[in-house]
């Protein structure tokens, strides 16, 4: 998604607002998403700061993910805002602001480079697409459930186990404490340290 601000970067404080629907973005699969249950909604405001144009908006999305535990595909609707300024590349080299650092001593022109939450754009359009993407993985559940108490899947047959029990006999024992387990089972349970 491209801004069209040509019109912005020649008046300070000038303001537009958008909305558009775009595609599903690409490069989710990493995240668990599968796929878009529909296009994406983005809406927002751009306003140029003199130096740049700042953009704020807000992304509405359903998508369906997979779930980390039983791998079911699960609808979720996913919704994120953000801001950003953008700052033509042809300003990234000097601000407008000189700083003095005292009598006698010589001016410190600030750089774009110094800002961490600046982004350059060429020419009169500003692309949107990473931002969103950004976003919109930053929005997306650290370990995406298809429901809290997801049972997951068997370890022996692979059954979903939200589904239907498999009756499958699991050994939960810790294979670190194996061990111990054999020393209980070989006679050692009443044994007092020192009896032979």
């Amino acid at each position: 998604m491209e801004l069209q601000v040509g019109r912005l970067l020649k008046e300070k404080g000038r303001s537009e607002t958008f909305a558009v629907e775009e595609p599903c973005p690409s490069g989710l699969e990493e995240a668990g998403v599968q796929g878009c249950t529909g296009p994406l909604h983005l809406e927002g405001r751009a306003t140029s700061t003199g130096d740049g144009i700042l953009v704020s908006g807000r992304i509405q999305v359903g998508l369906t993910m997979l779930c980390s535990r039983c791998l079911a595909p699960y609808p979720l609707e996913v919704e994120a805002g953000f801001q950003e300024e953008f700052v033509p590349r042809t300003r990234s080299r000097e601000r407008d602001e000189v700083e003095e650092r005292g009598p006698g001593s010589p001016a410190r022109l600030s750089t774009f480079e110094d800002d961490d939450g600046v982004e350059f754009f060429d020419g009169h359009r500003i692309d949107l697409g990473p931002l969103v993407r950004e976003q919109l993985l930053m929005a997306l559940p650290m370990k995406a459930l298809c429901r809290e108490d997801c049972r997951g899947l068997c370890p022996v047959c692979g059954q979903n186990l939200n589904a239907a029990p498999c009756g499958c006999q699991v050994d939960e024992t810790d294979p670190r404490l194996a061990v111990l387990g054999d020393l209980l089972d070989g006679g050692g349970r009443g044994r007092r340290a020192g009896d032979e």
